[in-house]
């Protein structure tokens, strides 16, 4: 039987009504943030009443908090969480668990991040709709059915007219609320560097520790063969946003072990199957060049090129090269956009790359001239 006294403890500080919440509301209201900003304020007597006593609260609620379980080097809250782990029967067990351990932080990670879930939804309803959009235009000024009604012809047209505009400004509705989430998040990330009293501080105080329960969680996730970010994915509660594992490898004590963990996770020996039939074909691709493509071994290089993508998340690959024309000519090889070269690797100047002036068959130069074409064509698209 699951122990969960510790854990239940430390959650509690950010889920609804905790410090955490707390903090957000404070923050909300001093800088007149609100996703709904149509909405009437409260009267200023009140609104201050209400401020000062959750500023209050939050003050107490701080002090009272155990982040010991977290920062200690011996974390009770992930040694309850790994004796947890091992009573999970089925993987279901399992990933119900670990999602009950992300789902708390939510209200955070949405606040923060708004390009994962809420983009993702946003997304969705935009291309929905975009379908209802085809569907009223594809209606001439002769139809007279409209989801099976039989309507006269000015009817009709002024339906049709109103289903187009009411598309129009949802769509409208969905792009400005995501944007507001973007302003709203970019002025708590700028709290986040500069804040300006104990409010602040104590919210920029249980970030950080989300950021170490983040690390922590992951780095004995790993030791399971299990990926935090797929899980997080899956409930829509994204804790892990960079690329990289050094926080990871802090927990674990060895890079040696971080990275075989990471190599040893099911997502990653997937790809290595699904690249076991062109490996001896690509063999030594990334030896080959290694003059341009820092941080890739072959698997890795094959997938991209195969997929137009990075393998499960993995970072962006460094190019070292000098010319950008060579990163064109290798996105150009193995047909590739220049948006999907952009996503798969990062010149060590961290500028983008772009097709620039130059026309395209400028870049398209015969072996003897180029040598990463020459490189390249030992290592042909696959088919």
């Amino acid at each position: 039987m699951m122990k969960r006294g510790i854990e239940n403890q430390f959650f509690e500080a950010y889920q609804p009504g905790g410090v955490v919440n707390d903090c957000i509301e404070v923050i909300m209201e001093r800088y007149d943030l609100s996703f709904l900003p149509s909405c009437k304020p409260l009267p200023a007597e009140l609104q201050k009443q209400i401020t000062t006593t959750l500023q209050e609260k939050i003050m107490s609620d701080a002090k009272m908090f155990d982040d010991t379980v977290i920062t200690d080097r011996n974390s009770p809250l992930i040694d309850e969480i790994s004796d947890n782990l091992s009573t999970c029967i089925t993987i279901r067990d399992r990933d119900n668990y670990i999602h009950s351990l992300l789902i708390p932080f939510k209200e955070l990670t949405d606040l923060l991040f708004p390009e994962g879930t809420l983009k993702k939804r946003i997304d969705n309803e935009i291309d929905r709709l975009k379908k209802d959009k085809k569907y009223w235009e594809r209606l001439t000024d002769e139809d007279s059915v409209i989801e099976g009604k039989n309507l006269a012809l000015d009817v009709t047209k002024n339906e049709v007219k109103e289903q187009l505009q009411a598309i129009e400004d949802a769509a409208k509705d969905w792009n400005d609320q995501y944007e507001l989430a973007i302003t709203i998040s970019e002025h708590f990330k700028r709290i986040r560097t500069n804040p300006n009293d104990e409010v602040e501080k104590i919210f920029n105080a249980f970030c950080d520790i989300k950021e170490l329960f983040t690390n922590k969680l992951s780095a004995l996730l790993l030791q399971n063969g299990i990926d935090l970010r797929v899980l997080q994915k899956d409930c829509g509660t994204y804790l892990k946003t960079d690329e990289t594992f050094f926080g990871e490898y802090l927990s674990i004590g060895s890079l040696e072990l971080t990275e075989k963990y990471i190599s040893e996770l099911p997502s990653n020996l997937d790809v290595k199957k699904e690249n076991a039939e062109k490996k001896n074909q690509y063999n030594g691709i990334s030896q080959a060049l290694m003059k341009y493509i820092a941080g890739a071994n072959d698997e890795e290089l094959l997938y991209i090129i195969k997929h137009k993508k990075l393998p499960n998340e993995s970072g962006k690959k460094i190019w070292t090269g000098t010319f950008s024309s060579d990163c064109v000519r290798f996105a150009d090889y193995y047909n590739m956009t220049i948006k999907q070269w952009n996503a798969c690797f990062a010149k060590a100047d961290r500028k983008k790359v772009t097709r620039g002036s130059k026309p395209r068959d400028e870049y398209k130069t015969d072996a003897g001239e180029c040598e990463i074409v020459e490189i390249m064509k030992r290592y042909p698209p696959p088919k």
